[in-house]
């Protein structure tokens, strides 16, 4: 709303200011000097008489005269060709405004009939870059989610125009050298992204060239450097190619085009699955023995594939998560499901994957899952740790993701996600914070495309492009502030 000179006389500079918001031609530093104001003469305006009655009209001929003076001024002012108190700009003078000043899109920054920004030639659907006001639903081609990434205490989103927008974290790193948020913020710098994988306190992303870069916490090497943090992103420069990433808590590996693995970081655990197992390593190594492989999940310290001869295991298996009926650590690929394959998810503990072999009768087909079950995350009683894969008696859905002790699935057939184990902080996103090992309906979830899992927090894009979160929100990792998530909150990636 434009405030005109009578107005201002009547504000006074300071509060006209204000209530601009601008910084007004005749108001600098401490001192301000109003140009002159109408003088309106009460006499002249047919108002008189003495004593309260005279000044009640006194005022109200005041009052009318003001606002006939805001309209003359108004009509005199605007549309001049001159930038005049109250006025944004007026025809053709911007008063040095551009598009990228008033932080849009570069463009043509135009001036309305207002003397108001008309920014429309700024941000246009369809200029290639998702800005602030284009939402997923409005504007798909730039601002749909194309990948996520649930990171422990952070979470990371590759929007279509390739841009990367990150919310949670504790110190900050994770997101792009930015401090913690709670509210999605973009990452400075990447317009390429197709592919991000979030760890523990780092997060790394495939560009469109089949490159990567890293930014984070890097002590075990996890950002291609053992810097305790990496920022601006560190090129993975050993790797082209790369088709998918998954990252671990302090390690992160990669598919190259060839259908092989590298790995890199954190290796105490035999993490690089080459036969090592240093306590670090900035530099990929080739994981030994595999090929044809299309899938790639990481838990806590241990890491699976899957390929179509089934899914193979390496790194720490204290309670059974490499799957090799035993709990020695696995330098080298352990395959604990061979054949038959149809969708895998990793927890941080724990493994799940869904078998169909025509030679088996159809008691035996289905899901399978190993590791630790303290919260029945593996689908059936909390029990002792399974050691290698165990049959539960539950359909075979299309997606599987684990997190630190639960499991979430898209099933077959449309209808909801569900959920089941460890519910501390709702991360079945029922509503409820009840454990269980039977399955829970995440409430107002439906045509779910991919799920990625925190340690107790989840997400899930949607066919539509949106994206919906929901567990533990502590760090803001789920979007929209640090309250309680029990249920899945719609988090806007873009618009801050």
């Amino acid at each position: 709303m434009a405030i005109h000179d009578a107005t201002r006389c009547r504000l006074g500079p300071s509060a006209a200011l204000l209530a601009l918001g601008l910084a007004l031609p005749w108001a600098a530093g401490c001192g301000e000097s109003a140009p002159s104001c109408p003088t309106l003469d009460a006499a002249d305006d047919g108002a008189g008489g003495d004593g309260e009655a005279g000044a009640d009209a006194d005022a109200d001929a005041d009052t009318d005269a003001d606002a006939d003076a805001d309209s003359e001024v108004a009509a005199a002012t605007c549309g001049n060709g001159a930038l005049e108190p109250g006025e944004e700009c007026d025809l053709a003078e911007l008063g040095g405004a551009t598009c990228a000043s008033l932080g849009r899109t570069p463009g043509t920054l135009a001036c309305g009939d207002d003397c108001r920004y008309d920014t429309a030639g700024c941000a246009v659907c369809g200029d290639g870059r998702c800005e602030a006001g284009e939402t997923p639903l409005t504007c798909a081609a730039e601002c749909a989610v194309a990948d996520v990434a649930a990171g422990a205490v952070h979470t990371c989103a590759v929007l279509a125009d390739g841009s990367v927008r990150c919310w949670g974290a504790r110190d900050g790193h994770q997101l792009g050298g930015v401090g913690d948020v709670s509210r999605p913020v973009r990452v400075p710098g990447i317009d390429d992204a197709t592919k991000v994988a979030a760890g523990e306190g780092h997060t790394c992303v495939a560009h469109e060239d089949g490159t990567v870069s890293c930014w984070g916490r890097s002590g075990f090497g996890e950002c291609r450097s053992i810097a305790a943090r990496v920022w601006p992103p560190a090129v993975v420069t050993e790797l082209t190619g790369v088709t998918a990433l998954a990252a671990g808590a302090h390690h992160t590996c990669a598919i190259l085009g060839d259908g092989t693995a590298s790995c890199w970081g954190r290796s105490d655990f035999g993490n690089l699955g080459n036969g090592t197992h240093p306590a670090r390593s900035a530099t990929p190594q080739a994981v030994t023995g595999l090929s044809g492989v299309t899938t790639i999940a990481a838990g806590a310290q241990h890491t699976c594939v899957a390929a179509s001869s089934g899914v193979s295991c390496w790194g720490r298996n204290d309670v059974g998560q490499v799957g090799g009926n035993d709990r020695n650590w696995h330098d080298l690929p352990e395959r604990p499901v061979t054949g038959g394959l149809r969708a895998f998810g990793v927890g941080n503990f724990h493994g799940c994957a869904c078998i169909m072999m025509p030679s088996w009768p159809p008691s035996a087909q289905g899901l399978y899952c190993w590791g630790n079950n303290a919260y029945g995350q593996l689908g059936v009683a909390p029990s002792p740790d399974a050691l290698s894969p165990t049959h539960i008696d539950m359909g075979c859905p299309q997606v599987l993701e684990g997190g630190d002790a639960f499991t979430c699935s898209i099933p077959a057939a449309p209808g909801p996600v569900l959920c089941w184990g460890g519910n501390s902080f709702g991360q079945l996103g029922d509503g409820t914070q009840l454990s269980r090992h039977a399955t829970a309906e995440v409430l107002d979830v439906a045509d779910a495309v991919q799920l990625s899992a925190g340690a107790s927090h989840v997400c899930a894009r949607l066919a539509d492009g949106t994206l919906r979160c929901w567990g533990r929100n502590v760090e803001g990792q789920v979007g929209g502030g640090t309250s309680a998530r029990h249920l899945p909150y719609p988090v806007e990636p873009v618009g801050l």
